[in-house]
């Protein structure tokens, strides 16, 4: 891995280090940071640290990268205080900068070492190796160490230390040690804290749970891939140089992207192999940049730039718009691959790829930002699946797209396909299925297919579209599984997708009086219209609302805010939210107020948005949010209930034609 030059230019880098802030720099795997050249270390996250705040989508970028890639994944710095080590002691750090990637490595080896135990192989003494060597990497074991505190304690007479020890904000610690308890990995009772399920430390575990896979050569593989990812391990003595060198390294210095390298190389090779100018070169590349000016953005589009036009033929009769891009063993462009898969394309046809990215770049532009399209059903249905977030989706979609600026697909048929993504994917994003893993290799499934119709002079019709998702990699969740999901408290899991759900139903049943801008922005940037929650969602419950939610009784009024309050019966729209906040229910459903013109504005419940009238029944008893005079489980729960009705027909998709649900 190369951090920082060459052998010469690393040792520079050490002795400056060491001179200016008295640290050590060190690369290292994630295994030898837990035990290096035989020496255990601990690592302990300040009290004074935020509790544990990574979410679905960090998880899912960490799970992506570590399978994805074949070698070492690069991870970043860890920045710690090296505590001062008695003799026979374990080494203990103080981290500064890493508590989340630390913490999130733990927890996947928890639900790693969990699966990997139910395996119970007991007869196989590498199968026992491995379990305690997993173990250790999350456990340690000595005989005696500073005595009070919490990270240690007695078990079957052996002292036992965390490895990695979150802060104790907020239940931080006592949620660790359950979640250990609950893999198996402590034996003694760990009491669970309250409302432990609902923070983000039980979702991760959750998370790993469903992902890490159940069969040993699997487990193995990702172990080890888990126990090679790479960080920059620098160590000092005082919190002083510790912060100084974490401003340092998060404020300075640009490293080399992918990007840089891959266009590098383009430029070269047509100076090079094409005598062009590397002005003119650069001209054209800096294209490609003004179309995707985000760098995230960029290096989406030449990964699913790759995926889906790898099927390409080297096709003479129909121009230099078809020559093949496709390179030997790499089916699956992933980060890790990107650069060697275009220096073999650029070493082939410099001049080409180079005209044919920009040509794409735009084109992807506008299917990824299409605020600029000409008003219709495309720019509507691609402003919806930008919304919905469908990121996968875009590489098959940019074969679709390059047919119809060809005229090779009408503008119905690229219409109704962009409004099955849209629902497609929001049914994914709310189920989870198809998991993250297979979305990409389905992608390339249906380029490919794509690519053989057309070869074929076969039509593209909807129905041969839809039996594609018949595959097993590309089968949405059924009716029953949807709808699970969507009475869970969605706003929890998933808030972006509850605030598109509530949207577009709101816009799909709109008259004339009550359409509104409801992806406005302020000045700021921030969205007019967000989530209100009816029964308000923070701790602190109001006094009239425990009467009325809980017939006073606080703690059941308090149940009923942690398990109900995020449901989709609980929530609708408002462009004046903290005008709202924690009003009595009366005041949210009559509240009033003065645009610039001096005109009475109902910013409330009876606003006449849709869902705010929509009726749902309880006992024969026809309820709406507008007018309702009371609020509770029920109500919340009935309404939950006639929501997903509207939602369940406004997202069938085709393939639930066999689903009797």
């Amino acid at each position: 891995m190369n951090w920082g030059g060459g052998k010469g230019e690393k040792s520079k880098l050490k002795t400056v280090c060491k001179y200016y802030f008295n640290m050590d720099v060190a690369k290292r795997t994630f295994a030898q940071l837990l035990i290096s050249q035989g020496e255990v270390s601990l690592y302990y996250i300040p009290k004074y640290q935020r509790e544990y705040a990574w979410r679905k989508w960090n998880l899912e970028a960490l799970y992506d990268d570590i399978e994805e890639d074949d070698k070492e994944h690069f991870m970043g710095s860890i920045i710690c205080i090296a505590r001062k080590k008695p003799q026979g002691y374990f080494q203990v750090y103080d981290v500064v900068d890493g508590q989340q990637r630390l913490t999130t490595l733990s927890i996947l080896l928890m639900a790693i070492y969990e699966k990997y135990r139910l395996l119970n192989e007991v007869s196989d003494k590498r199968y026992i190796s491995k379990l305690v060597d997993l173990s250790e990497k999350l456990l340690s074991e000595k005989d005696e160490m500073l005595e009070g505190e919490k990270e240690d304690f007695i078990e079957d007479g052996v002292r036992r230390f965390i490895r990695v020890k979150p802060s104790t904000q907020n239940k931080n610690l006592d949620d660790y040690l359950f979640l250990l308890s609950s893999c198996g990995l402590i034996k003694e009772s760990i009491k669970i804290q309250p409302y432990h399920s609902v923070r983000l430390m039980a979702k991760a575990l959750d998370y790993f749970r469903k992902r890490v896979p159940s069969d040993r050569q699997s487990l193995e593989a990702l172990l080890n891939k888990i126990y090679n990812l790479v960080f920059i391990h620098i160590s000092v003595e005082s919190h002083a140089n510790a912060h100084m060198m974490f401003e340092t390294l998060n404020n300075r210095g640009m490293p080399l992207t992918a990007i840089d390298i891959i266009k590098n190389k383009a430029l070269a090779e047509l100076e090079r192999n094409e005598k062009q100018d590397m002005d003119a070169s650069y001209k054209q590349w800096q294209k490609i940049i003004d179309n995707l000016p985000d760098s995230e953005m960029q290096m989406r589009f030449l990964r699913q730039y790759y995926n889906a036009h790898q099927f390409l033929r080297d096709q003479t009769n129909i121009g230099d718009f078809y020559l093949p891009v496709k390179v030997d063993g790499h089916k699956l462009a992933t980060k890790s691959r990107l650069i060697n898969i275009y220096e073999s394309i650029i070493d082939m046809r410099p001049k080409w790829i180079m005209n044919d990215l920009i040509i794409r770049s735009a084109w992807y532009k506008e299917l990824t930002d299409p605020e600029n399209l000409a008003k219709g059903p495309i720019r509507d249905q691609l402003l919806d699946l930008q919304r919905v977030g469908a990121a996968p989706g875009y590489t098959s979609l940019m074969i679709f797209y390059g047919l119809y600026k060809d005229g090779n697909l009408e503008e119905s048929t690229f219409a109704s396909i962009i409004n099955f993504y849209v629902k497609y994917f929001f049914r994914r994003n709310i189920t989870d299925t198809p998991p993250t893993r297979d979305l990409d290799t389905f992608q390339i499934q249906l380029s490919e297919k794509i690519f053989q119709r057309y070869y074929n002079n076969e039509p593209i019709t909807l129905d041969w579209f839809y039996q594609l998702f018949e595959d097993e990699k590309g089968r949405p969740a059924d009716l029953g599984t949807f709808v699970k999901n969507l009475k869970e408290s969605l706003y929890e899991s998933n808030r972006d997708m509850t605030r598109f759900v509530l949207i577009k139903l709101c816009e799909i049943h709109a008259n004339e009086e009550n359409r509104r801008n409801f992806w406005g922005r302020s000045d700021k940037g921030k969205y007019l219209w967000t989530i209100e929650h009816v029964f308000p969602q923070g701790e602190d419950i109001p006094l009239e609302w425990v009467q009325m939610i809980a017939n006073g009784e606080r703690e059941l009024a308090e149940k009923i805010r942690q398990e109900e309050a995020g449901k989709l019966g609980n929530l609708t729209l408002s462009a004046f939210n903290s005008n709202l906040s924690n009003a009595r229910l009366e005041v949210k459903q009559q509240k009033q107020t003065q645009n610039t013109f001096g005109k009475d504005l109902v910013i409330g419940y009876q606003n006449g948005l849709s869902i705010n009238n929509l009726f749902y029944e309880i006992e024969g008893q026809k309820f709406q949010l507008a007018n309702t005079p009371s609020w509770n489980a029920a109500q919340i729960n009935a309404r939950t209930n006639a929501l997903i009705e509207l939602i369940k027909d406004y997202f069938s998709l085709p393939t639930d034609k066999n689903d009797s649900y």
